[in-house]
């Protein structure tokens, strides 16, 4: 029993919160999931997911107070959309103006991309914008503003982090894992798959018969 105490005075607040940032990190598995321990408890982090999480909370605050910052672009991007597409654009201009895009009509189909946030410096948009415009064609005509709001903040926050397999340096992961514990943090990734999944050292042991 004091083993369970000292565990849950060390890795979790007193909301319950899990301090990510003092789990001790032991190593990356195919590139794409962070290992950590904490005396009898041992943690997989999906990387992707839960920079995302991260990503979008601040991009959520940021928009609520006030607004992304944008930044303009020496060439405009140009890209080409259906009808629908640019219908979609047309209705979410506000919120899409205020996440820090300017995108303006050049042609029948197509939109020249003039500014984008800050945060996606040095990032092409053009994906971006089509799975924005993609996603609010999808949505229902009774869809709450809120929920669009949401629904491209977390089409941003993807675009904008880690993405697929890459080897992250100590650093990073602690860098990571000390954001994760900073953030409103909730156990899943915006779009709805889990970032963590935790096993106990009873639970290892069991599975390997050692008990």
């Amino acid at each position: 029993a004091g083993n369970s105490t000292a565990f849950f005075e060390g890795v979790f607040s007193h909301s319950g919160k899990i301090r990510f940032d003092e789990l001790s990190f032991i190593g990356q598995l195919w590139e794409e999931y962070i290992l950590c321990e904490d005396q009898d408890q041992f943690y997989i982090i999906d990387q992707h997911a839960a920079a995302e999480r991260v990503t979008y909370e601040k991009l959520k605050l940021m928009y609520n107070t006030s607004g992304i910052k944008s930044q303009m672009l020496l060439v405009p991007e140009m890209l080409e959309l259906s009808v629908a597409e640019i219908s979609a654009i047309e209705s979410a201009f506000s919120i899409i103006e205020k996440a820090g895009f300017e995108i303006e009509p050049f042609g029948s189909n197509t939109v020249a991309i003039k500014s984008i946030p800050q945060i996606l410096s040095g990032k092409g948009c053009g994906s971006l914008i089509k799975d924005m415009a993609e996603e609010i064609v999808s949505m229902d005509k009774t869809t709450a503003i809120d929920d669009m709001i949401e629904a491209i903040m977390a089409r941003i926050a993807c675009h904008t982090v880690i993405r697929g397999k890459r080897v992250l340096a100590r650093e990073e992961v602690n860098a990571l894992l000390k954001q994760m514990s900073e953030t409103d943090f909730a156990s899943n990734c915006p779009h709805g798959r889990p970032v963590v999944k935790k096993l106990s050292r009873i639970e290892i042991e069991t599975m390997l018969k050692r008990r």
